[in-house]
């Protein structure tokens, strides 16, 4: 039986596989008839996924199953009495993620045809196994409580220099090899030197974002291990690559966290046992225990010379780009919106590490979402690029949106600005807003104390 919890609890940093999709390309029954057929408890100790609700859009109703209960606005299904229907696309279900429908946790799924990484046709095996990782998800929320990695610190994860790049590949490339390598002997060796490389990385991070990436591949990583068990599908590859932080240490969270576990199955049958009665463990501290004493198994000189001077061409190449894209965004035709927030920072509320471009300076472009408040009100941008400058989540000192075809909207009351624009909502108090030409400058100025 599912645990009620809190009515409501703030989610601020979900990754959604998908914001918004609608095709009505999948037909629901064919998957529901897969997700019957899995059975979840081989998969994790007492996850049972019959008992974890879910609610699916199928591009034209939202169905629920495994629901105790009828929630507002749904309806059993003719000839079903254990699913429930809602007409159209239920508006808390706006991806794969996780909901909360009258304070118990439901996950949420929304069926495509399509891989949007690959173009790859979904079976109803693997959009079964979709649902599933929401509903690991929800399991880990249940019955881990600590396993959330705090999304924020990616906001403000190192910019990429050479080294970090050459020791992510090295890392990568050993953890797949030992993935893939049929002598045990030597699946440790390369094991231990993946391990290698990942601690050559984390010297230089700090313990904030060291944990972060042990916690996103307890978290992230294990329900994608979950999803491709329940897929049938290999853990040795993936479709998912970013090579570039901060996608790319977001990915990693969930390839070696996945890839991790293989290897404990291989090595280390008990290990899910032991994680579930320590749920303080990490995934690479057991991986540790499995390789202490081994040695790490080197690349030649040759595969070295190759991966180094890759990674030196691409990291060149990457570097220009990230100039000439930050020179074409701060001068794209068009009306453009720049917030001075240095007087009163913004904290961040919401984004997507997975649609964001670290730029040079210390700057990020959002390219999906990305949301913002302090105490005095709120920035929310959608699908419309972003270039931030802040110090960290806490500390957003400047915003620019770049490119709108259109004069935005703007309410003045005294010192209270609202500006609505194509995919742009602002509303803030204590602010100053001035016009040159098509630049439009808000300045947000922070409260006097009598004001408070």
């Amino acid at each position: 039986m599912v645990t009620r919890i809190a009515r409501f609890i703030p989610v601020t940093f979900l990754a959604f596989s998908s914001l918004l999709a609608g095709e009505r390309e999948q037909g629901v029954v064919p998957m529901l008839e897969e997700l019957n057929t899995i059975d979840t408890t081989d998969l994790w100790p007492s996850f049972n996924q019959q008992e974890i609700p879910a609610a699916v859009f199928d591009g034209e109703n939202t169905y629920l199953i495994h629901s105790l209960g009828q929630f507002d606005g749904f309806a059993p299904m003719d000839g079903n009495q254990r699913i429930y229907v809602y007409s159209g696309k239920h508006p808390q279900v706006n991806g794969n993620g996780r909901i909360q429908l009258d304070g118990i946790w439901v996950a949420t799924s929304i069926l495509r045809q399509r891989s949007p990484l690959t173009g790859d046709v979904y079976t109803p095996r693997h959009l079964a196994a979709i649902l599933i990782h929401e509903m690991f998800h929800v399991y880990q929320r249940l019955h881990y409580t600590e396993w959330r990695p705090d999304e924020a610190i990616l906001f403000a994860y190192p910019h990429d220099t050479l080294e970090r790049l050459l020791l992510r590949r090295l890392e990568i490339k050993s953890c797949l090899r030992a993935l893939n390598s049929p002598d045990d002997s030597e699946a440790r060796r390369w094991a231990a030197a993946a391990l290698g490389y990942r601690k050559q990385r984390f010297a230089v991070l700090g313990p904030t974002r060291r944990r972060y990436e042990d916690e996103l591949q307890r978290f992230e990583g294990l329900a994608h291990y979950i999803e491709r068990r329940a897929a049938g599908k290999s853990l040795a590859t993936d479709d998912r690559y970013q090579d570039f932080a901060p996608g790319m240490i977001r990915d990693m969270g969930y390839l070696e966290g996945c890839w991790t576990a293989g290897l404990l199955d291989r090595f280390d049958p008990g290990w899910k046992g032991e994680m579930d009665r320590d749920p303080s463990l990490y995934l690479a501290e057991r991986l540790s225990l499995v390789c202490s004493g081994v040695s790490p198994i080197s690349f030649s000189e040759e595969e070295l010379r190759r991966i180094r001077e890759t990674s030196r061409v691409d990291f060149g190449a990457w570097e220009r780009e990230r100039i000439s894209l930050k020179h074409e965004i701060e001068n794209r035709p068009g009306y453009r919106i720049k917030i001075d927030s240095e007087a009163f920072p913004l904290n961040l509320r919401m984004f997507f590490a997975t649609h964001t471009e670290a730029l040079p300076e210390g700057e990020s472009l959002h390219r999906l979402l990305f949301m913002a408040r302090n105490p005095a009100g709120s920035l929310e941008v959608r699908r419309r690029d972003c270039l931030v400058s802040a110090t960290g989540p806490s500390s957003i000192l400047r915003v620019l949106i770049p490119g709108l075809s259109s004069e935005p909207e703007i309410v003045r009351v005294e010192d209270h600005v609202s500006l609505k624009a194509e995919g742009v909502n602002l509303d803030f108090s204590h602010a100053a807003v001035s016009t040159t030409g098509q630049t439009i400058l808000i300045k947000l100025q922070a409260p006097d104390r009598n004001d408070e």
